[in-house]
């Protein structure tokens, strides 16, 4: 019986190593590295492994002792780090593996990922990519998909577009996940933020003008670190471009997003009352001072305003740095337009 067993075990090991359908997949994210040079990387061990290459952006390259052997990797950049992509039907040449060390000994930290929703999506795109249909490939294909109208066949001779072109858009709220994590200690007004639409964008009468997944792009107009009196980090921004997934650009204004750090150092929309209530007391101390003495008066107006103001402790609190904290990428944000834009809705 035990021969018989060891037969088995032994079939079952050749058939997983020389059977196609057996696929290895991975997939890792990678702290502090772009794309361009991950890219190198990837090509030298392809050809340290004996691979020939027959598509780049994703890889696609199969074995020149084995061509039924193949290996497709996928890198995305996600703000200063990547995603590493890895699937293959042959474990023997230990690519992955190899790939991996490389990013080990650049001291480059690489976390394994075992997210469901990004292996399909990434699969999707290996899928793809092994079967050789053209796609615009981009790091959309990572959100949830889009459901799609399959469009209807109508007779040769009709030719004509029904719609419309207008003005719209004034009021509407957008629900978007912000793209690129935001520190209040080294933000600067100008810096570029994007954002994604979360649901398709759709006019009154359920039109849709932009699809789940367009892109926004914007800028920071106000920001400022943690200052000397206790001021916590601020920043303020605002989208001026939306991008659809077909191509379509709208030139959008959203009202100001403002996000402003607690005492606590988390990040909330509201300007903090104690803050306010503090400089508001020195202020009027000091407005006492000038309408009661000189000199030295003053200052003593100023702290005696503070103590009114915001509490006896805001007197030392005057000494101290505020806080400052991050906004998260893919923190979920609500945003008003300020204007109509132009769009062309057929339908």
């Amino acid at each position: 019986m035990k021969k018989y067993f060891a037969v088995f075990i032994s079939i079952l090991f050749m058939f997983l190593n020389v059977s196609p359908c057996f696929a290895l997949t991975k997939l890792y994210y990678v702290e502090n590295v772009n794309r361009s040079s991950a890219a190198k990387l990837v090509e030298n061990v392809l050809t340290e492994k004996e691979y020939t290459m027959k598509k780049k952006n994703p890889y696609y390259a199969v074995s020149n002792e084995k061509p039924e052997n193949y290996s497709i990797i996928v890198l995305e950049q996600d703000g200063n780090n990547l995603y590493y992509y890895y699937n293959s039907n042959n474990s023997k040449k230990n690519v992955n593996r190899a790939i991996i060390k490389y990013f080990k000994t650049r001291d480059l930290n690489c976390e394994e990922r075992e997210n469901e929703q990004l292996l399909q999506n990434f699969a999707s795109i290996a899928q793809r990519t092994l079967t050789g249909e053209k796609k615009t490939y981009s790091f959309e294909d990572l959100k949830p998909q889009v459901q799609t109208v399959q469009s209807v066949n109508t007779p040769k001779s009709s030719t004509t577009l029904k719609g419309f072109v207008g003005k719209t858009g004034k009021g509407d709220t957008l629900d978007i996940y912000i793209q690129n994590a935001i520190n209040t200690a080294t933000a600067s007004v100008g810096d570029r933020v994007a954002g994604v639409l979360q649901a398709d964008w759709k006019t009154v009468d359920n039109h849709v003008i932009a699809q789940q997944g367009s892109l926004l792009e914007g800028r920071i107009v106000k920001a400022h670190g943690a200052q000397i009196g206790m001021r916590n980090g601020l920043v303020e921004l605002v989208f001026d471009k939306l991008t659809t997934p077909e191509g379509k650009v709208y030139d959008i204004l959203t009202k100001e997003v403002e996000f402003n750090v607690t005492n606590e150092g988390v990040v909330k929309e509201k300007v903090s009352s104690v803050a306010v209530a503090a400089v508001t007391g020195a202020a009027l101390g000091a407005l006492f001072g000038l309408l009661g003495g000189s000199g030295s008066d003053v200052w003593q107006g100023a702290a005696i305003g503070a103590g009114i103001g915001g509490g006896g402790a805001a007197i030392m609190g005057a000494a101290e740095k505020g806080i400052d904290a991050e906004i998260p990428a893919y923190t979920q944000v609500q945003v008003v337009l300020k204007k109509d834009v132009d769009v062309v809705i057929n339908y």
